[in-house]
């Protein structure tokens, strides 16, 4: 093994291979000094190891010592502002919250991220979380947001400097300081053209209720400054005014990070020809369904074979190289669909994709599994076995996002909870 007792890292790096060494040599390996009395911690270790390298980023634990960092149960506090539905604000959903904030009228993204609400929530989320925080958040109850799991994505210097920053504050508890959220997430309109069976949102969604043109541009800043964009609620890509924020963006040299969750029905070749790259992180689709004859009667929007074109070219895209981030599929656990829970993890795996599954809000047209015992006993016995299946493709993270949902369900059953309103539950992967 090649080595190097001068470099910094030396405790946490075992060298190169000899095989290494002989396909690509020595000349650029270099080791990372100190200067004199300089310590070497989480933050100067997260540069050296990012800053104008080619990796996507690092998950925190791997910055610590071992059982060193903090075990915080959310990072959103000091990470994540949403803007909701109803002109309310805070760290995470509306529904996860005890008490959303309020927010002013004209009031910007730094007013809201500075202001007094966030101080005190993240002082009582330290200190009696039980006044922040609904026992039914799934963030909470399946720990997806704990300083150990958090993702720090590389990015230009200053984007890097601010979530080690937001990092640093929450594992010191600090209440208070100068770093930007890392994730800003974004209501986009109410809109969809779509009529699914759990949500009303075709029937009573309008385009006209959300931020136009202006309000884009004033979230273009803080892409500049490698803040995601977390865009959600409903059909995005059903907004002309988000659209053209779309092409705009892509026609810039730098890389976005825009997250988006839609059903793809706006996915066309024509739009995306439109596009010189597709400047997402990820792009999420809700198929709900494996099948024609399933996703026509959940989803009732367009036919399952345009949908498939445009999932393919989504793939296509990814593959020469327009588009570089993830592709998320998505399926709501219903009574029409439940049958193709396990056929919806082999799509996935054959695609190439993650999924995520989710469970109902509400019982619009009597849909909801989790008023009925037996649906939820059949969805948790094909979730347990698309786990096994993940764990047999080598995708044990997806495997136990996938176990913790079914977790949830076996609790609900054992206390023999039947009541459909939840928070809403995400497990990505």
């Amino acid at each position: 093994m090649w080595d190097d007792h001068s470099c910094a890292l030396r405790e946490k790096c075992s060298g190169v291979s000899h095989d290494y060494l002989e396909v690509f040599g020595s000349s650029e390996l270099r080791p990372l000094s100190l200067s004199s009395g300089e310590t070497l911690d989480f933050k100067r270790l997260a540069m050296w190891l990012l800053l104008d390298r080619p990796h996507r980023g690092i998950e925190a634990w791997r910055l610590f010592r071992k059982d060193s960092l903090p075990d915080i149960p959310c990072l959103r506090p000091w990470t994540r502002l949403e803007l909701h539905e109803g002109g309310t604000f805070g760290p995470c959903q509306s529904g996860y919250m005890r008490e959303p904030f309020k927010a002013p009228q004209g009031a910007t993204i730094e007013d809201l991220w500075f202001s007094r609400e966030f101080e005190r929530f993240r002082l009582d989320f330290l200190t009696r979380m039980e006044t922040t925080c609904r026992d039914t958040c799934s963030v909470l109850l399946t720990k997806l947001a704990t300083a150990e799991r958090f993702f720090i994505r590389n990015g230009p210097k200053r984007a890097l400097e601010n979530q080690l920053k937001a990092l640093e504050a929450a594992i010191s508890g600090q209440i208070s300081g100068d770093w930007f959220p890392t994730s800003i997430c974004v209501a986009v309109t109410s809109f969809c053209n779509y009529d699914c069976l759990m949500c009303d949102c075709g029937e009573e969604g309008t385009l006209g209720d959300k931020g136009g043109d202006a309000f884009w541009a004033s979230i273009e800043r803080y892409l500049d400054r490698g803040v995601l964009v977390d865009v959600r609620d409903v059909e995005p890509l059903a907004s002309p005014a988000f659209r053209r924020f779309i092409e705009r963006v892509a026609h810039r040299h730098t890389s976005p990070f825009i997250s988006i969750i839609t059903n793809g029905s706006f996915l066309t070749q024509t739009w995306l020809s439109r596009l010189p790259v597709l400047p997402f992180i990820s792009v999420t689709v809700s198929l709900n369904a494996a099948s024609e004859k399933t996703y026509e009667t959940v989803t009732r929007g367009i036919p399952w074979r345009k949908i498939r074109q445009n999932m393919e070219r989504l793939l296509e895209a990814r593959q020469t190289g327009k588009f570089y981030g993830d592709i998320i599929y998505s399926f709501v656990i219903l009574r029409a669909n439940i049958h193709e829970i396990e056929d919806f993890a082999r799509m996935a795996i054959r695609d190439g994709v993650s999924l995520r599954y989710v469970l109902p809000e509400g019982n619009r047209n009597n849909q909801s599994i989790l008023l009925s015992l037996e649906s939820m006993e059949s969805a948790g016995f094909s979730l347990e076995k698309v786990a096994v299946l993940l764990e047999e493709n080598g995708l044990a993270e997806r495997a136990t996002h996938v176990s913790s949902l079914e977790r949830i369900l076996r609790e609900r059953i054992a206390s023999r909870k039947l009541e459909p309103k939840v928070a809403h539950i995400n497990f990505i992967s």
